[in-house]
């Protein structure tokens, strides 16, 4: 049986000095007292990584324990972290996520893809520290890395302002750099 529900909830935890750590987000919230635990339909988590790119967790549901420390995350779970200046945002996808918001460290055993622009990453099992900026990619992986892949795209109005002139061009002795494609089992 639940104790409390509460429904368009935002909640913020705060670090020590007193500044927001995360703030979350959610549609529907139930409090189960015997677990201390809550179910949240469409949750959102919101905070900065170590570098102050503002990173948001999306989910169809999640189910919080251990005083909100641990996160699973289930159903179209969508991790974005915005990117450094002129590099585009880091997109991962899996359904499922375990998130331990306090020290930004995400984990799954599941299928997961993240994008940075062009560039695409897929593998089964991951290990991410936001804080550290570190990732460990566990099996099937691979990877499809394109010159400039990272980079954030241009403004639809801007495109044309930023080619090239006819004399700024490679010449035909110099190749032109294509993708790398790694694959590891």
């Amino acid at each position: 049986f639940s104790e409390n529900i509460i429904e368009n909830f935002r909640y913020y935890r705060f670090q020590p000095d007193g500044k927001p750590r995360y703030e979350s987000i959610g549609k529907k919230l139930t409090h189960y007292p015997v677990e201390d635990a809550n179910r949240i339909e469409k949750p959102i988590i919101h905070m900065h990584n170590s570098n102050g790119q503002l990173q948001t967790v999306k989910a169809e549901e999640a189910y919080a324990e251990d005083f909100n420390t641990k996160v699973h995350l289930t159903d179209n779970v969508r991790l974005e972290e915005e990117g450094a200046e002129g590099k585009a945002p880091r997109i991962l996808t899996t359904d499922y996520l375990l998130y331990y918001p306090d020290d930004m460290v995400a984990v799954t055993d599941k299928e997961v893809t993240i994008r940075r622009g062009k560039n695409v990453l897929t593998g089964v099992g991951m290990k991410s520290n936001s804080a550290t900026q570190e990732m460990e990619m566990r099996g099937r992986v691979r990877v499809t890395i394109y010159p400039g892949g990272d980079k954030a795209e241009k403004p639809k109005n801007q495109e044309n302002s930023a080619q090239p002139a006819p004399s700024a061009a490679k010449p035909d002795n110099q190749k032109p750099s294509g993708r790398v494609n790694v694959q590891l089992n």
